[in-house]
């Protein structure tokens, strides 16, 4: 549209899929933006950064990691908007060369997707964060019936890579089909209660998502000598694709979000108003084993070296193995708040990392 000596062009994108069949066509948002002005256009943009930035406030002494901090925080508010997908690999931000975007651009859910809203909670964005959570609720009737069609078991697990419309798109077998990827999903409804405070989303959708992800654990898990284990587990791409990435004891990985799944489901089953579902799921969280005390022997741990191993936990002590290409196996010192709000920790903070084989790393800071 000219105005004056100026060009004025808008441009939008719509999709026909599903429930966007009903929204306007991309032409209609281009001629209402136009038909509004652009002046408008930019006061209501300035004004929804202007509101973005005063959410909260960072600010680092180092000038490169201040500075990486808040191009993540723009980003972020960027892509994380209501109503909008969930955050992709690289979401927007990829090459428009006709070729597939890196990993096929998708949905990974073994840490990718997790981590990318981890900054809205304590940064009080938590709007943004809903637009996962409202994602994740949306496509969980597909993940339901990848649930059954691949373990054979009732609840919720999530595919660790997916499409928009939920479903899987395989990959390395040992992360794109791991038995805990819903685990690590269902903090989001959690941390998403605790940080609003809301009891209608606990009860709608925070602890009925939790809920059909213990159900599933707690049939997929075995015994042991009367301590339960997953029958076969991994951490994601330690090993990469090899059959060495399998593990029959207990990775940090897998041992962490199954522990933390059922801490979230004790206390949300509580507040919701769940006694018995309560107490289920704190006899469960006892059949689990310790992340302190939990370690296989060193004599194994030292063969595992050798093949480039996985994490172990042991008393004041993680032996790890392999690179750190991908952290999610240190998630265990990871702090976060608890129903009253308080910071916890899943280990001792004293604990000593060891690198045996690869090298010697010190002592772990949180």
């Amino acid at each position: 549209e000219r105005v004056g000596k100026k060009l004025i062009g808008a441009w939008s994108i719509a999709s026909n899929a599903g429930d966007n069949k009903k929204n306007r066509t991309a032409i209609a948002e281009c001629r209402k933006a136009l038909s509004d002005g652009f002046e408008n256009a930019l006061k209501s943009h300035s004004d929804w950064w202007t509101e973005f930035w005063s959410r909260s406030k960072v600010r680092l002494p180092e000038p490169v990691l201040d500075r990486q901090y808040h191009l993540e925080m723009y980003k972020l508010g960027c892509v994380a908007r209501p109503g909008a997908p969930a955050i992709t690999l690289q979401s927007v931000w990829t090459a428009d060369n006709g070729k597939l975007p890196p990993w096929k651009g998708d949905f990974h859910h073994d840490l990718n997707t997790q981590l990318s809203y981890w900054p809205t909670y304590s940064g009080n964005h938590i709007d943004l964060a809903a637009s996962f959570t409202d994602w994740l609720w949306a496509v969980r009737e597909e993940h339901k019936k990848y649930t059954q069609e691949f373990f054979n078991r009732n609840g919720l697990n999530v595919p660790g890579v997916t499409t928009l419309q939920g479903k899987p798109m395989g990959g390395w077998i040992q992360y794109s089909f791991s038995p805990t990827v819903s685990s690590w999903l269902a903090q989001h409804f959690y941390w998403q209660w605790l940080y609003t405070g809301d009891e209608n989303f606990l009860k709608e959708k925070a602890y009925p998502y939790i809920r059909d992800v213990a159900i599933f654990l707690d049939e997929i898990m075995v015994r042991e000598n009367g301590i339960r284990k997953l029958p076969i587990g991994s951490s994601p791409e330690y090993n990469d694709n090899r059959v060495s990435a399998w593990f029959r004891v207990w990775t940090n990985y897998d041992l962490s979000l199954v522990r933390n799944l059922f801490i979230m489901a004790t206390r949300s089953a509580k507040a919701a108003g769940f006694p018995e579902e309560q107490k289920k799921w704190e006899v469960i969280l006892t059949e689990l084993p310790q992340l302190d005390e939990y370690l296989a022997p060193i004599q194994r741990a030292r063969r595992m070296a050798a093949a480039r191993g996985i994490s172990q936990v042991g008393p004041r002590r993680i032996i790890a193995f392999g690179e750190d290409r991908h952290l999610p196996a240190e998630q265990v010192v990871h702090r976060h708040p608890d129903a009253s709000g308080r910071l916890e920790r899943h280990v001792d903070p004293r604990l000593r990392i060891e690198r045996i084989g690869v090298r010697e790393i010190g002592r772990a800071h949180v």
